[in-house]
C-alpha cells in the first residue's frame, strides 16, 4: 500500500521513531490498534524532513515522492510478524552463540590469550565466545593474522592465587585456535569494510598489565591492488569524473568494498571462508563494525551523496543501505552455523543477527549508561530485531560511576551477553 502525508507534523503522528543508537531507525505505531510505518528508501536518517528530498534515478524509487509501506496490526504482534515477513526474519544462530562472550580491544599477546581462557575456566565462568577486536590482523583489513602479536609470553595475575605468573603465546596461529577449541571456545573476528592504503602509525596500547606497540604494515594492505584492479570498491563522481572512494576512518585510511557488486560480495565471502578453513572451523563468526554513513568520530563521510555503486544506487540511497548489504554479504559465510555482531543497522537489518548497543558507559547517565541500553533495547525489539546484546560492565572502564552489580545484571538478560575490557584481572 503506498500513501502521502502532507506534512511532517502527520508523519510524525504516524508512528513513534526508535531510539537513535547505530542507525536503526524505525517507526511503529503503539495503542489499541497498532500500525507500522517505514521509508521504503534508505537513504533519509530523518525521515520526518520531507523537503529535503531527491528523485533518484534508481529502478524501484519513486521520484521526488514520498512511498510508504504501512503494516497493519491490530495487535504490535501483527504488525512484527508482517513486518519481518516482508523484510526478513532472523537467522537462528547455533547454541554455543547464546553463551557469555569475552572481549577487549586489544589482546596484547598470545600470553594475554592462554591468561584470560584460562582464568575464565579455572574459575568456572561460562563462556563460548572469544572476540579478537582490533587489532589481529597484519595491516588493516588484509584478514591476515598477525603472528608476531600471539607470539609473545605475557606476564599476568596467578589464575591460582599470589603474585604473578608468565603465561606462554602460541607458535601458530593454528595453535591458538586448537587452544580455544580445547577450551569449548569459538572465535569472532573484527573487520570493517575498508582496505587501508595507509593505516595510523604508531599503534600502541597499555593498562594495568603491559605498555606494547604493535609490529604491523602501516601502509598499504597486500590485497589493495588486487582489489582495485578488480574494481572491487565504491566509487565517488566529482565534476564527472570517477575515482575510487577513499574514507578517514579511524583506524587510518581506506577504501569501502562494494556490496552490490557481486564479484566484490564474492571475493570478500571467499577471503572469509578461507580464515574458517584455516583455523579449522574455530572461526564461528564475525564482529561487522562500522557500515554507517558518517561517524561522530570523524569529519567526512563514510557515504558521501555523490559515491556510485556497482547495481545504480548512488549515496542518496545507501546513506542507510549499504550497512543491509554489507551484513547480508557476510552472514552469507557462514549463515545458520555462525553470527555477526554487527554495529550498523537499518530495516531488512534484524535478518543478520546479531546487533550490539554501541559503546555504553558503565554507568547509570540517560545518554549512553544503562537506561539508554534498556530503551534502546525496547525501541529494537519493536523494530523486529530478536537477537542484539550489550557490553555487561560497559565498554571499557570509561566513565564509571554507580553500583556496578545492574549493568552485569541487566547485560545477562538480552540473547546475547558480551564482556568487552582493557584489563582483566584474576580476584
Amino acid at each position: 500500500m503506498v500513501v502521502s502525508f502532507e506534512d511532517a507534523t502527520e508523519i510524525a503522528a504516524a508512528g513513534e521513531a526508535a531510539l537513535p543508537g547505530d542507525g536503526i531507525e524505525l517507526e511503529f505505531g503503539k495503542g489499541e490498534k497498532a500500525h507500522g510505518v517505514f521509508d521504503m528508501r534508505n537513504e533519509y536518517p530523518d525521515r520526518y524532513v520531507i523537503s529535503n528530498m531527491v528523485g533518484s534515478s534508481f529502478s524501484g524509487y519513486v521520484t521526488n515522492a514520498v512511498k510508504f509501506n504501512v503494516v497493519y496490526g491490530p495487535l504490535l504482534t501483527n504488525v512484527l510478524t508482517r513486518y519481518t515477513g516482508y523484510k526478513g526474519r532472523p537467522l537462528l544462530p547455533p547454541p554455543w552463540a547464546f553463551l557469555p562472550w569475552m572481549s577487549s580491544d586489544v589482546w596484547s599477546s598470545g600470553g594475554e590469550v592462554r591468561y584470560v581462557l584460562s582464568a575464565l575456566r579455572a574459575y568456572g565462568i561460562p563462556g563460548s565466545i572469544f572476540v579478537y577486536d582490533s587489532p589481529w590482523e597484519y595491516s588493516y583489513n588484509d584478514f591476515t593474522w598477525n603472528t608476531s602479536q600471539f607470539s609473545p609470553n605475557g606476564t599476568f595475575s596467578n589464575i591460582n592465587g599470589g603474585g604473578l605468573s608468565n603465561y606462554n603465546g602460541f607458535a601458530t596461529t593454528s595453535d591458538m585456535m586448537s587452544f580455544l577449541q580445547t577450551n569449548g571456545y569459538k572465535a569472532v573476528c573484527w573487520f570493517t569494510p575498508f582496505i587501508d592504503t595507509s593505516s595510523d602509525n604508531p599503534e600502541c596500547y597499555s593498562n594495568c598489565y603491559y605498555n606494547v606497540c604493535m609490529n604491523e604494515n602501516f601502509g598499504t594492505t597486500s590485497n589493495y591492488p588486487a582489489a582495485l584492479a578488480s574494481n572491487y570498491f565504491v566509487n565517488v563522481v566529482n565534476s564527472g569524473v570517477t575515482n575510487v572512494l577513499s574514507c578517514d576512518w579511524w583506524k587510518g585510511t581506506g577504501s569501502p568494498l562494494d556490496f552490490t557488486n557481486p564479484d566484490a560480495m564474492q571475493h570478500l565471502q571467499n577471503t572469509l571462508s578461507n580464515l574458517v578453513t584455516q583455523s579449522g572451523g574455530v572461526i564461528g563468526g564475525f564482529k561487522t563494525d562500522d557500515g554507517e554513513a558518517q561517524a561522530v568520530y570523524r569529519t567526512g563521510p563514510f557515504i558521501p551523496t555523490n559515491a556510485v555503486y556497482a547495481d545504480g544506487r548512488t549515496g542518496v540511497e545507501m546513506q542507510n543501505g549499504y550497512c543491509v548489504e554489507y551484513q547480508k554479504t557476510v552472514s552469507g559465510v557462514l549463515g545458520t552455523n555462525g553470527i555477526l555482531w554487527g554495529r550498523s543497522g537499518f530495516a531488512g537489518s534484524q535478518a543478520y543477527p546479531a546487533i550490539w548497543g554501541g559503546e555504553n558507559e558503565p554507568n547509570f547517565g540517560d545518554a549512553n549508561g544503562l537506561p539508554a541500553v534498556m530503551l534502546a533495547g525496547e525501541s529494537i525489539a519493536m523494530s523486529g530485531f530478536s537477537i542484539w546484546g550489550s557490553d555487561i560492565c560497559g565498554y571499557e572502564d570509561s566513565n564509571w560511576s554507580g553500583t556496578p552489580v545492574d549493568k552485569p545484571s541487566f547485560g545477562q538478560m538480552p540473547t546475547s551477553t558480551r564482556c568487552d575490557c582493557s584489563c582483566v584481572r584474576a580476584r
